[in-house]
């Protein structure tokens, strides 16, 4: 379309339409969203846990899509093309298959001593009924060591959260937490693998290094087993992982304490790192 300015001058005019410019995002969102939606709609689903992973599946679509649409804005190496996007969501999603097949994978048996223990903890804790009871440690029904738990050495915040999601979606039984840390614990590690992607690109300036670097951890062994349970290792990782990435970026101060401070909340031993910070 000619558009004629002010000074005489003509130029066309380009609008980019759904088929114009179409990114491997938009590829994949657009191929795969009508059948994870079908997918989540259907009401024929025997296991709660397989309509949980299906939703969150779904979920994990849409939020790579956004992550993907704002790195290619913030686009810190000014190289990173369509194809670099490409390699990137196929890292991802073999990451998510690694970190997300058999989820479930001890058929509530609950075989795994530490993850047993912060099921427990996360049931057996209570919301407060005010916010100052909560911030009183003594009394307060979300701290393990007043609901017997003497033993507990965590971070709460970790275990408080998944308990706050698993009764969003209505599986706070005792199974049903497990479930959920387990797929928290695996969207965490997921959000991990595109950190380390954007720390190696800021630092080597070159998207193949980046590439290379997020599909090295994304097929790494512990990181794909802590995945797999409701520990608080994932959350002390990607905070840390975030902390480094601020620290290269020297933003706010505040935001860094914020950040370690996650990460210390989740385990203390992220006072090893308090020196570097």
């Amino acid at each position: 379309m000619d558009i004629t300015k002010p000074n005489g001058k003509i130029y066309k005019k380009r609008y980019i339409g759904h088929k114009q410019n179409k990114s491997p995002v938009d590829s994949l969102n657009n191929t795969i969203s009508p059948t994870l939606n079908s997918l989540v709609n259907q009401n024929n689903f025997y296991n709660p846990i397989e309509c949980f992973f299906n939703k969150n599946l779904f979920l994990f679509i849409k939020i790579t899509n956004q992550v993907l649409r704002y790195m290619m804005w913030l686009n810190p190496a000014k190289s990173m093309n369509k194809k670099h996007v490409g390699y990137l969501i196929i890292i991802l999603f073999i990451a998510g298959y690694f970190r997300f097949v058999g989820v479930n994978w001890d058929q509530n048996q609950h075989l795994h001593p530490d993850e047993r223990f912060l099921t427990m903890v996360a049931t057996g804790i209570t919301w407060p009924a005010t916010f100052k009871d909560y911030l009183d440690t003594k009394t307060s029904s979300l701290n393990p060591h007043n609901k017997g738990f003497d033993f507990y050495v965590y971070g709460t915040w970790p275990v408080i959260f998944v308990k706050w999601v698993a009764e969003q979606v209505n599986m706070g039984s005792y199974d049903g937490v497990t479930i959920v840390g387990r797929v928290v614990s695996g969207i965490i590690e997921l959000l991990t693998v595109v950190l380390v992607f954007i720390i190696a690109l800021l630092l080597s300036k070159k998207t193949n290094v980046g590439l290379v670097a997020s599909g090295i951890y994304a097929c790494m062994i512990l990181p794909i087993q802590l995945a797999h349970f409701f520990a608080v290792d994932p959350y002390l990782t990607f905070f840390l992982t975030f902390s480094f990435y601020v620290l290269l970026k020297k933003s706010n101060g505040m935001l860094l304490g914020f950040v370690f401070g996650l990460a210390i909340s989740a385990k203390i031993s992220a006072l090893l790192f308090f020196p570097i910070v």
